[in-house]
């Protein structure tokens, strides 16, 4: 999942900048470029919207104590191993 955030974080600080600079070239205006990050803000509102956060936060703690067992589990092999 983390890839995805990065793969869209890098493509949208290389996309966003060449669309509108091509809408400002295109129209000799930098209003139409306003008009479309408008667009796209208003577009992301409703996927947002569907972001379950009580899940996302059951998760994300799920995950830390997993991990945090794990790396319980860990230390105490290379203890035995000593």
């Amino acid at each position: 999942m983390f890839a995805l955030y990065a793969v869209t974080d890098k493509g949208s600080s290389a996309v966003g900048p060449a669309v509108v600079g091509l809408i400002t070239d295109l129209t000799h205006e930098i209003r139409w470029a306003f008009l479309f990050l408008g667009i796209m803000i208003a577009g992301s509102i409703p996927l947002m919207g569907r972001i379950d956060v009580v899940r996302g936060k059951a998760d994300a703690e799920r995950w830390s104590e997993e991990r945090q067992r794990r790396e319980e589990e860990r230390e105490e092999a290379e203890v035995e191993v000593i």
